[in-house]
């Protein structure tokens, strides 16, 4: 059985310099209603990095994404999503990818409950950023800062709509 990217990411990424990789939502929201949730790359190196700067939402498991979450309820089980999205997207071209100087930043905002929808309950989220999956060719032709990068644990309470209590 393979180990999957964020097992991985866990043991081997955990303390890698070069990016910051900063998750914000509101700490409660309702089922069914959108939650913006905002992600942010930044540059922890001394001199330029290079990222893709497009930061598509996706799944780990997926193909042309950069972002992918993982969550887990209170008690720690892996949240798998009730429902995907069908994406179908282009890699990420040679356009998509910038330079960060130091203390410079990326982000992007989507609908958490779009693209992960969540029943009521307690979970903890963490944003994972990988610019170099294996069919991203323009990564390597760009010198993109490889790995996967994640970030802290953000908490978030869901509960049910006043039809639904």
């Amino acid at each position: 059985m393979s180990t999957p990217i964020v097992s991985l990411h866990e043991t081997v990424m955990k303390d890698t310099p070069g990016l910051a990789v900063v998750l914000e939502l509101a700490d409660k929201s309702t089922t069914g209603q959108s939650c913006a949730a905002t992600i942010s790359v930044s540059s922890l190196t001394a001199g330029p990095v290079v990222v893709n700067g497009r930061l598509s939402v996706g799944y780990e498991d997926g193909l042309s994404r950069e972002v992918f979450l993982s969550i887990r309820s209170k008690d720690g089980e892996i949240i798998e999503p009730s429902s995907r999205v069908d994406y179908n997207r282009d890699f990420s071209g040679s356009e998509d990818y910038v330079v960060l100087n130091p203390d410079e930043c990326v982000e992007t905002t989507f609908d958490l409950m779009f693209w992960y929808p969540l029943p009521p309950g307690s979970y903890s989220i963490i944003v994972h950023y990988q610019a170099d999956e294996a069919l991203a060719l323009a990564a390597s032709e760009m010198k993109a800062q490889p790995g996967i990068y994640s970030s802290e644990p953000v908490n978030i309470e869901i509960v049910p709509t006043a039809t639904e209590k």
